[in-house]
């Protein structure tokens, strides 16, 4: 969840650069884009900063798991339509890791994201119902 709020906060600190990269996004229809520049972050910090206060956590990390398994099947229908989008999810690290490394690291990393998310939810929901089943036996 901290990549996540990172992510959001990458993306408010450059507005006009998250903007410039949202252009290679042909999925996302121009009427739209100038929202998502804005809601996307603003909802990133929030959700994370909903699960590190400890609040809705669950429902928080069914939200960022829905999100970035949408940002990943559109990478992979931008990449299988022979347009590779840019992230800029992480600003200058973006852009570094597209000059030495291609879009296909993008792709691995919010699918390695999305994979500690169910992890940690996995383990989450387990130390949950020890839990109530504990508090039900005492």
């Amino acid at each position: 969840m901290l990549a996540i709020a990172g992510a959001g906060v990458f993306k408010l600190s450059d507005l006009f650069e998250f903007h410039r990269t949202l252009s290679s996004w042909i999925l996302i229809p121009d009427s739209l884009k100038q929202a998502v520049v804005v809601v996307l972050p603003v909802l990133e910090v929030f959700l994370a900063g909903l699960w590190l206060l400890r609040i809705e956590r669950r429902r928080s990390y069914w939200i960022v798991l829905s999100m970035l398994l949408a940002f990943n099947t559109a990478v992979c229908v931008q990449l299988m339509l022979g347009k590779a989008p840019e992230c800029g999810c992480f600003g200058l690290v973006d852009h570094w890791l597209k000059e030495h490394a291609g879009n296909w690291v993008t792709l691995t990393r919010s699918a390695a994201m999305a994979g500690v998310l169910l992890l940690s939810l996995a383990v989450s929901v387990e130390a949950c119902t020890k839990l109530s089943h504990r508090k039900g036996v005492a």
